[in-house]
């Protein structure tokens, strides 16, 4: 199976700062080869606002820790994961992801 794209999954993390604070917030985990594929992309318009969304698919080497508290970062997009991975092939040797977009338009 092909995997031309370089995706990053990231993990939300707890820090404590400088201060004895605790921060949280999304860091880079790892960076791993997927097929990304786009499988809709719609355009809204409510209340004055354009609103627009993108769903992909990310099909990946399974990874038995990733779940969909993880999100994908590709292309300076970030991408949330819509429920758990699912086994393409039934060998548990890769998954997809269904995601959709987090950025705002």
């Amino acid at each position: 199976m092909k995997l031309p794209h370089r995706i990053t999954i990231q993990a939300y993390t707890e820090s404590g700062n400088e201060y004895g604070e605790t921060e949280k917030d999304w860091a880079d985990y790892i960076t791993a080869f997927a097929n990304v594929r786009m499988i809709k992309a719609t355009e809204n318009f409510s209340a004055d606002q354009e609103q627009a969304r993108v769903d992909l698919t990310v099909r990946l080497r399974n990874r038995p820790w990733l779940t969909a508290q993880h999100r994908i970062k590709w292309k300076g997009n970030i991408y949330e994961i819509a429920g758990p991975p699912v086994d393409v092939d039934g060998t548990g040797r890769f998954v997809e992801l269904a995601c959709h977009d987090l950025n705002k338009a």
